[in-house]
């Protein structure tokens, strides 16, 4: 298992990061992208998606750009499968982002509800670092002030045996981990 064996749109992402964007990365990227979002089922509502670029999700070693790179891949998919989406980043700069900053999922998260979406995805590695626990507080906010609008949390892994029981920033939404 390596940061280039995670598909197409990932291992297109890795060497971005590691050697810049070239003309045919980009179009392959696209194309990619592309291809994914046809096998899924198109979201005809409203997606806001919170993209962890946070400096935690560059990783380092054999891990280096894995986990920005399925974040990123998996943002671009949802994103092209729907309707109508909008990604709130926290940390990171450019595009795709790269890894930078601290990890503010809760801003994030009431940023991305601003525009009423129909479901908000938040794309993390699980590291809360701005202020610890604030996503689960305000997820709790959120709900007490009866917004109903469906949060999963897309927790990424660089394998099935990552141990998340430190990285869980809320148990308020459910989780998917990719």
């Amino acid at each position: 298992m390596t940061s280039t064996t995670r598909g197409d749109i990932a291992a297109t992402l890795v060497h971005i990061y590691r050697g810049g964007a070239t003309p045919a990365l980009e179009s392959a990227l696209r194309k990619y992208v592309a291809r994914a979002a046809e096998s899924l089922p198109r979201f005809d509502g409203s997606l806001a998606i919170v993209l962890d670029a946070s400096a935690s999700t560059r990783g380092y070693g054999e891990r280096e750009f894995a986990c920005i790179s399925q974040s990123a891949a998996l943002s671009m998919t949802l994103g092209a499968a729907a309707a109508k989406s909008r990604v709130v980043r926290t940390g990171g700069a450019g595009d795709p982002p790269s890894p930078a900053g601290a990890t503010d999922l809760a801003s994030a998260l009431l940023e991305a509800l601003e525009g009423a979406p129909d479901l908000v995805a938040i794309i993390t590695d699980g590291y809360e670092n701005a202020v610890e626990g604030d996503l689960d507080r305000v997820v709790a906010a959120v709900r007490d002030a009866g917004i109903a609008t469906p949060i999963v949390l897309c927790h990424s892994k660089f394998t099935d045996k990552d141990d998340l029981s430190q990285r869980r920033p809320t148990s308020r939404a459910p989780e998917l981990e990719f």
